[in-house]
């Protein structure tokens, strides 16, 4: 049995309605968003894709989709009204991969935009990244 799931966030893109066949290149969000999702499949041994699955078998198109070995129907990203909204299957996901999934990518997705703000406004920027157990911390500076 399916357990559609979907998780808004507070990323939006700023168009009426970004469907499949959008653009992806002709808009500077939509390219962070891109770059955060192959961060991410890299990360986590995935791959993007533009489709998932549900448990029964049934694929559904997305915008852009993530697979793993460890969550291999994978989590797509829509974008209605502009705004960011990841769809899974939730059905016997005990390990909350769908929500570690997208956690990945809007850590990735707020990285990616600060640092591209802050080189616009001349900064050096910096990225540290470390490990503290599961957690992954990432911290970005900049400097004159």
């Amino acid at each position: 049995m399916s357990q559609q799931s979907s998780y808004s966030t507070l990323i939006q893109i700023y168009a009426q309605n970004v469907d499949q066949d959008a653009n992806i290149e002709a808009n500077p969000r939509m390219q962070i968003l891109r770059k955060a999702v192959q961060i991410a499949a890299e990360d986590l041994g995935g791959e993007v894709t533009d489709r998932i699955v549900d448990c029964d078998g049934k694929e559904t198109r997305c915008l852009l989709a993530i697979r793993t070995k460890e969550y291999p129907r994978g989590v797509g990203i829509t974008i209605p009204q502009g705004k960011v909204v990841y769809i899974y299957d939730a059905y016997r996901d005990g390990k909350e991969w769908g929500r570690k999934i997208s956690a990945a990518i809007n850590q990735n997705y707020s990285v990616i935009a600060v640092m591209m703000a802050q080189e616009k406004l001349g900064y050096r920027v910096q990225v540290k990244e470390s490990q503290a157990g599961k957690q992954k911390n990432v911290v970005v500076s900049g400097g004159m």
